[in-house]
């Protein structure tokens, strides 16, 4: 993908930096993603926030990789319904039996979307998604899975479940 060249998202000093060592003239942007994925420009900061699978994939596959940072835009971004789905169950006795079936229904989708981008963490790191077995551990067992998801980085090539996230396709000029 080249270059835009203009507009507030474009990332000038990096595009120079390209085409000075490339010597090409439309040189391919550096602050975009691949064209396979969909990317938030933060040129601003010195990064890409890709986004490295549709949004279905992302949340109900075990399948892949995601980096740290998309694990905690999803843990945070994920406490605000589970907030509500709390005081929901907090009130459960006041509910009818079809109701309480709903909610326990509706209780289970954020489970196994936080399984499905909680496995794709540990692949990122090299670690099968057995290792989520460790939050049956009571407090000790989710506090090792928060440190392993959170802080540890991910395997910078290749592994046995993909390509690393911020994968970029190769380009054939680079040294």
């Amino acid at each position: 993908m080249a270059c835009p060249g203009a507009g507030p998202l474009h990332c000038r000093p990096q595009c120079q930096r390209v085409k000075e060592r490339t010597g090409r003239e439309s040189a391919p942007c550096p602050a975009f993603a691949s064209p396979q994925r969909e990317a938030l420009p933060f040129a601003h900061l010195g990064r890409t926030l890709t986004i490295p699978m549709n949004l279905t994939d992302f949340l109900f596959s075990f399948r892949g990789r995601v980096g740290r940072l998309q694990w905690w835009l999803f843990v945070i971004l994920s406490a605000l319904p589970g907030k509500i789905l709390e005081g929901a169950w907090n009130r459960a006795d006041e509910y009818s039996g079809v109701l309480v079936l709903v909610l326990t229904i509706a209780s289970l989708a954020p489970l196994w979307m936080y399984l499905a981008v909680s496995a794709k963490r540990l692949h990122d790191c090299d670690f099968s998604a057995w290792w989520l077995l460790l939050m049956l551990v009571p407090y000790l067992g989710a506090f090792v899975l928060m440190i392993m998801n959170g802080f540890i980085a991910g395997t910078a090539t290749p592994n046995r479940f993909g390509e690393p996230v911020g994968a970029r396709e190769p380009q054939a000029d680079r040294p």
